[in-house]
């Protein structure tokens, strides 16, 4: 018998997350779900579950996910298809937030034929990013609920936007600065 603790995530009627999915378990689950993707892995699969379902108590913690996958002896006898779940369940989350009008912005590169799904600025470098702007030390950041974190982070290319008129430069200055589209730097 496995006692295990899980995200909440659903979509409230006017669109917005309801989650209780912390900033530091979205980045690791968005770097385990890519390494997926990639290499089709199933280890990475095991892990990208256990950051959400782990048998450990407090917050995440990433040496403690991995530890839980050593000792996976337990383990042994659930089917992949168990794990397979939870990656569909993070699918649907990514897609939320990939097809969001509001949060797009922070998965368009320049060239978005290179979009994968991933934060344009990468994962572990948006937290270190949002902690560099004064939003926190990277523990803090990494404990943010995942609504916040998101809205923080589009806030901070809105600002950096902003700072960079400020400053009299060009749309398209902006958009090789920032690594987005013109379309999009034009509409903020």
């Amino acid at each position: 018998n496995i006692k295990l603790r899980g995200p909440i995530f659903s979509v409230d009627k006017d669109g917005m997350a309801i989650t209780n999915i912390t900033a530091g378990e979205y980045v690791d689950a968005q770097d385990y779900y890519q390494m997926f993707n990639s290499t089709r892995n199933i280890r990475y699969i095991k892990l990208l579950a256990f950051v959400f379902y782990r048998n450990y108590t407090g917050n995440y913690d990433a040496a403690k996910t991995q530890a839980q996958l050593e000792e996976m002896k337990q383990y042994q006898k659930m089917d992949d298809y168990f794990f397979i779940g939870f990656y569909h369940y993070f699918q649907n989350i990514q897609e939320f937030f990939i097809d969001h009008p509001v949060y797009r912005i922070l998965y368009l590169k320049k060239d978005e034929s290179k979009n994968q799904g991933k934060i344009s600025l990468g994962n572990t470098d948006s937290i270190y990013n949002a902690a560099a702007n004064g939003y926190g030390d990277v523990e803090k950041v990494k404990q943010l609920n995942l609504a916040d974190y998101m809205n923080l982070m589009v806030k901070d290319i809105k600002d950096g936007v902003a700072r960079l008129r400020a400053y009299k430069k060009k749309d398209h200055e902006i958009a090789n600065s920032l690594n987005l589209p013109l379309e999009i730097i034009q509409q903020l």
